[in-house]
């Protein structure tokens, strides 16, 4: 999944900092105003959509690496079939593409990674897999999360674990969580752009692999954002205490 912060609209997308000591995992939960912060003139946030949006349900191996393009059915997306839960989807799960419709980012979505989870009866059609997706309420977690751990933007830097165990609390169980980060090609400011959750078969959140786990290739890399111009942080450096990250709202 991924989604984007907000606490409280009185200093709703302003910057924070953050420094980091530790090292960040693996499922998405996605930020949209860092990815247009990175990317200005490529990204536009769809009006009516919450501060952190969706970005995707991804099957994992316990290794980092992942199945995509599966044979599913159908194979192709369909939009015809979650014309049910179409105005939730375009909410929660919109586009930060201004010139590609939010149905291509779905069909993304599903033909690279909802065909490889319908083994599982809860992801086993197109509509289950978003109707789960939606279902698992993750947006309003993370956004209380942060705002009860107090993480809002203001000029001092935030601690990577303090915002890491915000999530642990409120959203993971406890379970060790993901952070991604992006970096501003223009100020150079590494931002936080994403963060993932772990879930076993029946979606109890579990441990992320931690990076020291995975192949350098899958760690360096991750998974970068659907846009275009991102310079993805490699996640291997987010051990040094010298890193200062920042937390992007809307402005």
């Amino acid at each position: 999944l991924r989604i984007l912060p907000g606490p409280d609209s009185s200093t709703a997308h302003r910057p924070v900092a953050v420094k980091s000591t530790a090292k960040p995992p693996d499922t998405a939960i996605h930020q949209q105003a860092v990815c247009c912060k990175c990317v200005p003139d490529s990204c536009e946030i769809p009006t009516d959509t919450p501060d952190w949006s969706i970005h995707g349900l991804w099957p994992n191996y316990k290794n980092g690496s992942y199945p995509q393009f599966c044979d599913g059915v159908p194979r192709k997306f369909d939009v015809s079939l979650i014309k049910t839960i179409e105005v939730t989807l375009r909410r929660m799960w919109p586009n930060l593409y201004p010139t590609k419709t939010a149905e291509s980012f779905w069909k993304h979505e599903w033909e690279k990674h909802g065909t490889c989870a319908q083994n599982l009866g809860n992801l086993s059609s197109e509509l289950l897999y978003f109707k789960t997706c939606v279902n698992l309420k993750r947006l309003d977690i993370i956004e209380a999360a942060f705002y009860v751990a107090e993480i809002v933007p203001r000029t001092e830097p935030h601690l990577l674990e303090d915002i890491r165990g915000a999530l642990k609390k409120e959203l993971s169980n406890g379970m060790h969580v993901q952070i991604n980060c992006l970096t501003d090609k223009k100020t150079r400011q590494i931002l936080l752009g994403d963060v993932r959750m772990c879930i076993d078969k029946s979606f109890r959140p579990i441990d992320c692999p931690h990076s020291k786990d995975l192949q350098p290739a899958v760690y360096i890399q991750g998974h970068p954002p659907p846009l275009p111009s991102f310079k993805v942080f490699p996640l291997l450096f987010l051990s040094s205490d010298s890193l200062n990250f920042r937390f992007m709202r809307r402005l």
